[in-house]
């Protein structure tokens, strides 16, 4: 869920550089659709870090959200789930962001609620 919010913020945010605030305001209703479609998507993928199919998907998932958009990703291997470089260059970059997802889901008690 947060990746698809973050991806969308990021694709804002370079727009934001190029145009006015009243384009990127109708720019943002043009977008916001999709990005919700793919939110609502985001969220039906089963997503139990226990499971190592349903984290598998996940990876799969988010890699090609990234590609889309643009990302080189390498995908790294561990003893455990693996992690997921991506990596986006753009000419004369003004700063470096850095961002950390966390996408497996933890199992939830619901007889804690």
């Amino acid at each position: 869920m947060p990746l698809v919010l973050l991806l969308l913020i990021s694709s804002i945010s370079v727009f934001a550089q190029k145009i006015n605030s009243q384009k990127l305001t109708e720019w943002s209703w043009e977008v916001l659709p999709a990005a919700m479609a793919e939110l609502d998507e985001t969220l039906r993928i089963p997503n139990n870090a226990r499971i190592a199919a349903h984290v598998e998907n996940t990876s799969k998932w988010t890699i090609a959200a990234f590609e889309k958009r643009g990302f080189s990703i390498e995908k790294l291997a561990t003893d455990g789930p693996p992690l997921i470089l991506a990596e986006r260059k753009v000419k004369n970059p003004k700063a470096t962001v850095l961002f950390y997802l966390h996408l497996d889901g933890q199992a939830v008690d619901s007889s804690k609620w």
